[in-house]
């Protein structure tokens, strides 16, 4: 009588956690196997609020009482989000334009990619890009906020700590997008 309990306890979690695992895929993916327009709308919200939020934090932490720190900081992570969407969109149509041209001049590959469209869910590639853009607007934002303001870190230390958030955020961009919550419709076509 004393080792049932034992083995249910041992079973028990695994068990109580694999419906509820499968019953919240259920409610976030729909049926082509990506997360649905309201789920992907309210992560990307919060990946750019969020983004926001951050790099203002880390503007008061930095150089408190700066307002161009705290503009710098506010706008670092969200613009390096919008133009990694914009670059995302631009490296797939490049991608597209490749693909076309490639078989444009080779009749064989032509005939067996033109049955093939892309699937329901495609993630285009290109989504690094949001990685790229967010290092990239980070370091600009730290090396201006080490250059013209008058900060008691070192210049290193300051443009390091911005860069490494950059790092953070756009590699969390990035980890979103391939799994499908950043991509909004006309990406997915």
């Amino acid at each position: 009588m004393m080792s049932s309990p034992a083995i249910w306890l041992s079973v028990s979690p695994k068990a109580l956690w694999l419906p509820l695992h499968c019953q919240i895929q259920m409610l976030s993916m729909s049926s082509r196997n990506r997360p649905r327009f309201g789920l992907r709308f309210l992560v990307s919200s919060g990946v750019f609020l969020g983004g926001a939020i951050l790099g203002l934090c880390l503007a008061i932490v930095t150089v408190p009482g700066s307002g161009i720190a705290y503009f710098l900081g506010f706008s670092m992570l969200p613009l390096g989000y919008l133009s990694g969407h914009g670059m995302w969109n631009i490296l797939d149509d490049f991608n597209s334009i490749c693909r076309w041209v490639a078989r444009f001049f080779n009749t064989r590959a032509q005939q067996k990619t033109r049955s093939r469209p892309r699937p329901p869910g495609f993630i285009p590639p290109g989504s690094f890009s949001l990685m790229v853009t967010c290092v990239g607007t980070s370091a600009l934002a730290g090396i201006l906020t080490a250059i013209f303001l008058p900060v008691e870190p070192a210049f290193g230390t300051v443009v390091m700590t911005y860069v490494g958030l950059g790092l953070i955020y756009g590699g969390l961009c990035w980890r979103l997008a391939r799994s499908g919550y950043l991509q909004d419709d006309d990406t997915s076509s």
